[in-house]
């Protein structure tokens, strides 16, 4: 990280938010970047190509579409879980076959996340973009008109693949374009955009189908796919950057060239050359301990999101006699809970590293990771408000705010872990997070594919309190990133080549 107290004193406060301030550091005499009084981190370059240099309108967008983009993306996961009765009608396929639709997909959606970095690293994340969202959208279709059951289910398990695009890139997408004292706050529009996408699936699938049956879910995900597609091909330009490209002193980006396909945004050359290497680099970070420890922490923190989301769908019905409009209706409770975890795990985040940027000059990664401290509490109990009050008829209100706590710690948990992430590898973020979004979401299968067994034989109180047990359990890989992460990252980078800092601009070696 660069230390500002090496660098000249003297920014104004009340400089305008877009100016940058340029002063001479006093040991190697290189020109650092400044904007409101804070050090620029990551450095940008005088490229007019390099995204850290894109105005913060064209920022905004990028960002709007890809949240969107990842919101699709977990969305069609879920949304035929209002479903199920109709889908059971209709098949004649029990609720265990019937996971299924939601099982085969999440494991696709977790070999995506291997795939799509390698692909974006060779091709550039907008063709990555364009090409996912088209498939996406065109293999909905085939969902929608699926004729038999296992036609729906194999639709859906391909889908996913395509929907996983967004997921897998996304976070290295937000380390591109942001600088570090605001990548908390655009890592949490897209984390609550994607969470969104599962708490909000029930809403629009469970409306969808009692309005116009159990194929609209699908044709829901047709049009809005379709509608992803455009508005990535007109907002979304390429945020891979090396500083291969060429450009002249005073050059100004055109419109258009945010349209090109280009592999790295300016012309350069590919973040990797070899697509050997491209697909075997992720594995590198495989036995690295801090993708190791973090993705432990959040497999479980998903998975058990994703167990409570889809036990939804059949407890509120079986338990409480809701209907499939009421059922839709309870999305409410975790999308609230999304919205406030993005208060405190995004923006309370930034503000924090601001005032550390400002008033101390440095910032550790592992110093955001306090803040999980809170998710340690509110996630084991939203578990537990949400068994026990189901298994016992207590009041519907208590399951729902056992389903908000859930979500607020699930948006805490992922934008820190994301961020720490990014913080901690900069420009090999998306190669380390293949590790983690593959992993997390297999964890998330294996532990859905349980639900109705599990809630069937033991019950509503005995498997979401068991599920507590691990989720606070799982708080200690966190807790040792926290006391011993910095040592872990210094070792990494002894022990293996792709444990180093890759600087903004570099491509992968």
């Amino acid at each position: 990280m660069l230390d500002a107290k090496k660098v000249e004193a003297g920014i104004a406060e009340s400089e305008p938010q877009e100016h940058v301030e340029q002063c001479l550091a006093e040991d190697n005499g290189r020109t650092l970047k400044y904007r409101n009084g804070i050090l620029l981190d990551p450095q940008p370059s005088e490229d007019p190509h390099d995204p850290l240099n894109f105005p913060l309108w064209q920022k905004a967008c990028l960002l709007a579409i890809l949240s969107y983009w990842a919101f699709l993306g977990t969305t069609n996961l879920i949304i035929v879980g209002p479903s199920f009765f109709e889908l059971n009608q209709h098949y004649g396929a029990s609720f265990t076959e019937l996971s299924y639709t939601i099982n085969g997909p999440l494991v696709a959606y977790g070999a995506g996340c291997l795939f799509w970095v390698p692909f974006s690293n060779i091709y550039g994340l907008r063709v990555c973009f364009l090409v996912s969202s088209l498939c996406a959208a065109s293999i909905s279709i085939w969902a929608a008109l699926a004729s038999t059951f296992g036609e729906f289910v194999a639709a859906r398990v391909l889908a996913a693949f395509f929907y996983a695009a967004p997921e897998a890139i996304g976070p290295q997408v937000v380390a591109d374009v942001f600088f570090l004292h605001q990548r908390a706050t655009a890592t949490g529009a897209f984390t609550v955009f994607q969470f969104l996408g599962f708490s909000l699936a029930g809403l629009i699938g469970g409306f969808a189908t009692l309005n116009l049956g159990w194929r609209a879910p699908s044709y829901v995900m047709v049009y809005t796919t379709f509608g992803a597609f455009v508005g990535i091909f007109f907002l979304m330009p390429e945020t891979t950057y090396t500083r291969s490209g060429r450009f002249e002193v005073g050059e100004k980006r055109r419109i258009v060239d945010g349209l090109r396909l280009w592999h790295a945004s300016g012309g350069g050359d590919p973040k990797v050359k070899s697509k050997i290497a491209a697909f075997t680099y992720p594995w590198y970070y495989l036995p690295h301990p801090i993708v190791l420890l973090a993705t432990a922490y959040f497999s479980i923190f998903l998975a058990t999101n994703d167990y409570m989301l889809t036990t939804n769908s059949v407890s509120y019905p079986l338990e409480f006699g809701f209907n499939l409009s009421d059922v839709a209706l309870t999305s409410i409770a975790p999308s609230l809970g999304n919205i406030f975890g993005i208060i405190y795990g995004g923006l309370a985040n930034d503000k924090f590293v601001e005032w550390r940027m400002k008033s101390k000059g440095d910032f550790q990664p592992e110093l955001r990771l306090p803040m999980l401290l809170l998710t340690a509490i509110v996630g084991p109990a939203g578990l537990i408000m949400f068994g026990c009050a189901t298994e016992y008829h207590a009041h519907w209100v208590v399951p729902l705010i056992g389903e908000f706590l859930m979500a607020f710690g699930s948006i805490v948990a992922g934008n820190v872990v994301y961020t720490y992430i990014a913080d901690t590898y900069l420009e090999r973020a998306d190669t380390a997070l293949v590790m983690l979004n593959g992993l997390k979401n297999l964890s998330a299968f294996g532990l859905v594919y349980a639900v109705t067994p599990w809630n069937t034989y033991s019950g509503y109180a005995i498997s979401f309190g068991g599920l507590a047990v691990i989720l606070f359990a799982f708080h200690l890989p966190v807790a040792i990133l926290w006391w011993k992460g910095a040592a872990i990252r210094q070792w990494q980078r002894v022990k293996w080549h792709s444990g180093t800092v890759a600087v903004h601009g570099e491509g992968l070696k």
